[in-house]
């Protein structure tokens, strides 16, 4: 049994993803009232979250947008049966309808950081959910064996201990996994984004040299993070400037024209950054 961890206490969000604008029965994001749990130092550079969903209903709308990053799904079914999946980073939207759970934990990792769990490329990962036995065996049985038999409370602190351990077992990180978290970083500090050329000479690398990178650590190249990594910080400005007219939003994270924006929004959303406005103002 794993002691709780200091930073294991849950805090509650309220959940605003209502779907208005949207099609109906379509939500934005899954609408189940998570809780939230603040991370150890030892996983914080390469988890974002861990967030618990309790008495999840069957066949509720759940919509996950790309964001660059990777997530492990843990739940205990209607019977009390572990279910342990890993979804892969996407360039589309994946929609689909909850399953009753008595309980779930999901790891949101930060895009690359699943890289040193996994130890596999990440693109072969790309668009899909594939279980966790399949990828990393002896974490399964170990995550399995903790969701069946810890306590409710104590679940989440078993889980960070079995991640802290495999993430803190001193294996060898390739060089490509050094650049890529320097682009990253680089990136995440950066108001305008540059094309993949610009950010090669940044690095001082080639673009195919950065690309292999990328496509190994994080699962797509880096014109694709960047279209993505775009797409998110206009749903962010979306949400937080409600009254700013679209064409004025998409110029400022880096679109062409709005048009471009909504081009990037039908193929990353299956929606439109107009829909996505309707549902910000009424949620």
């Amino acid at each position: 049994m794993y002691a709780a961890a200091p930073s294991a206490p849950w805090r509650k969000r309220p959940c605003s993803h209502r779907a208005a604008g949207r099609a109906p029965g379509r939500a934005y994001d899954v609408d189940v009232r998570p809780q939230r749990a603040a991370l150890p130092p030892s996983l914080a550079p390469f988890v974002r979250g861990i967030r618990r969903h309790v008495d999840v209903p069957a066949d509720e709308p759940y919509l996950r947008l790309p964001d660059g990053a990777l997530e492990l799904s843990l739940r205990l079914d209607r019977r009390g049966a572990p279910v342990l999946n890993v979804l892969g980073p996407r360039l589309g939207p994946l929609e689909k309808r909850t399953e009753a759970s008595r309980e779930a934990l999901v790891v949101r990792f930060r895009p690359g950081g699943a890289y040193p769990l996994l130890g596999m490329p990440i693109s072969k990962l790309l668009d899909r959910v594939v279980p966790l036995e399949q990828l990393w065996p002896a974490g399964a049985r170990a995550l399995a064996s903790a969701l069946v038999d810890e306590r409710s409370d104590a679940r989440a602190a078993a889980l960070q201990h079995v991640l802290t351990s495999r993430l803190s077992a001193g294996r060898f990180e390739p060089s490509q996994v050094v650049l890529v978290r320097r682009a990253l970083r680089l990136l995440g500090s950066l108001d305008a984004l540059p094309d993949v050329a610009a950010l090669s000479q940044r690095l001082a690398v080639s673009p195919r040299h950065l690309r292999r990178g990328f496509v190994e650590v994080v699962g797509i190249g880096p014109k694709a993070y960047l279209r993505v990594l775009r797409f998110q910080r206009a749903r962010r400005a979306i949400r937080r400037n409600p009254g700013s007219p679209l064409c004025r939003i998409a110029r400022a994270v880096g679109y062409y024209d709005e048009a471009h924006m909504a081009a990037d929004f039908r193929a990353l959303a299956g929606s439109t950054a107009g829909a996505l406005r309707s549902a910000t103002q009424l949620a």
